[in-house]
């Protein structure tokens, strides 16, 4: 793994430590420490991986990719899950798809404007409507952080405040849409508790858990700041759902259990990495 994903890698190594933290004080079985081990190998063969591989990226990956995103996120309301449909079973395991497949569309719209601003357009439409599909689940975190991210975007964009408004102002109802239903989450205390964990453990595994969350948000955005400003709408998506998750209605990404965030966050460092080579990049006439 070369510098730019070894970068964001490490910005996320608070957080990671953190996570082994709560997994340690909730005493939990072989079995989550197996899957926490295997997710965290694939989220770093994944930003190794998408760092070194050299393709040919078009202006229709701004379209294909975003519009692929909000399919995979509508598949959990094809189950008949008695709880929250926001997974999907592959094999022995639950994959929460929305922070696995999120973050790399943020990525891919944040970047846009190296095929033209219009292009960026194409991309917020698709957000949107990925938003409302959340917000039929109802996950109110993923869309509230989803929309968030999609502001920061916007506001980097090139284009009138009229026109940020016009993309803007349309996710207010996706919110409260996903307030609508009664959410049937039951808390797990090493996912979506992890603050209440720590803090019920003692004032001092308390504290560490919550700076190692307020360093990893604000070591991200530094770096991603410096690659792209708009990319550091990915920094907000995770704030968000780091905030949710401190009222019990979202795993905390990267510190609670579970293999979604973790591989999210690789597939998106990587691609974040990919990007940056223009070499990788093939922009048509």
């Amino acid at each position: 793994m070369r510098s730019l994903a070894l970068a964001l890698m490490l910005a996320a190594l608070p957080a990671l430590a953190a996570g082994f933290l709560v997994l340690t004080l909730a005493d939990v079985g072989r079995g989550v420490w197996l899957l926490h081990g295997i997710s965290l190998v694939v989220m770093l063969a994944l930003a190794g991986g998408l760092q070194t591989v050299r393709v040919s990226l078009s202006r229709f990956a701004v379209v294909l990719i975003p519009g692929v995103v909000m399919v995979l996120c509508a598949f959990p309301l094809l189950g008949t899950a008695a709880g929250p449909e926001r997974w999907v079973r592959l094999g022995p395991v639950t994959l929460y798809v929305a922070p696995v497949v999120l973050p790399l569309a943020l990525v891919v719209v944040a970047q846009a404007h190296r095929w033209g601003e219009k292009w960026k357009g194409v991309g917020f439409l698709w957000l949107k409507m990925t938003a409302f599909v959340l917000a039929l689940q109802p996950d109110l975190a993923q869309v509230v952080a989803l929309s968030g991210a999609t502001v920061v975007v916007v506001l980097a964009a090139r284009m009138s405040w009229l026109r940020r408004a016009m993309w803007c102002v349309p996710l207010a109802p996706a919110i409260w849409l996903a307030t609508r239903w009664p959410d049937p989450l039951t808390p797990v205390n090493y996912v979506e508790g992890v603050f209440r964990l720590a803090w019920e453990h003692s004032p001092l595994a308390g504290l560490a858990v919550v700076v190692a969350a307020l360093t990893f948000l604000v070591v991200f955005a530094w770096r991603l700041a410096k690659i792209d400003q708009s990319l550091v709408a990915l920094a907000v998506y995770y704030g968000f759902l780091l905030a949710g998750s401190v009222w019990e209605i979202t795993p905390a990404p990267l510190i609670g259990f579970g293999a979604g965030p973790v591989i999210g966050f690789g597939l998106a460092a990587g691609t974040v990495a990919l990007m940056q080579k223009p070499q990788s990049l093939h922009l048509p006439n």
